[in-house]
């Protein structure tokens, strides 16, 4: 139950050279909304938790990967009207979900290889 991360190098050179750009304007304007990353701990103490935040972390990829989507869209739509700075902006933000992505996958890969340990270490 190890999860990886696939970047599609399409969507990033899809993007246009992209400082800040609120998620409000993203969400008004383009109608994305950046998923909030799950909280995983360092170690899971029962089964149901584990199972409960794979369920978690799935919707996480899932709605990272509609969001990143979004906004490669929302910049190929807007390609003309994007100030430079807003240009930049969706592309921070771009990396900033990709990064919270890597980053959850990352921290649920380390979380679970502990838990399978401890599972282990009872045999």
């Amino acid at each position: 139950m190890v999860f990886g991360m696939k970047t599609s190098s399409t969507l990033a050179i899809a993007l246009v050279s992209f400082t800040t750009l609120s998620q409000e304007a993203l969400a008004e304007f383009g109608g994305c909304f950046r998923p909030e990353r799950p909280r995983i701990p360092e170690a899971f103490p029962t089964e149901a938790e584990v199972q409960l935040l794979a369920s978690d972390l799935e919707a996480f990829i899932q709605d990272s990967q509609t969001y990143s989507a979004c906004l490669v869209e929302f910049a190929k739509a807007n390609k003309e009207r994007l100030t430079q700075a807003e240009k930049q902006a969706l592309r921070a933000e771009y990396d900033a979900s990709m990064k919270s992505l890597k980053r959850a996958a990352s921290r649920w890969n380390a979380a679970y290889s502990k838990y399978v340990e401890r599972l282990n270490s009872r045999e």
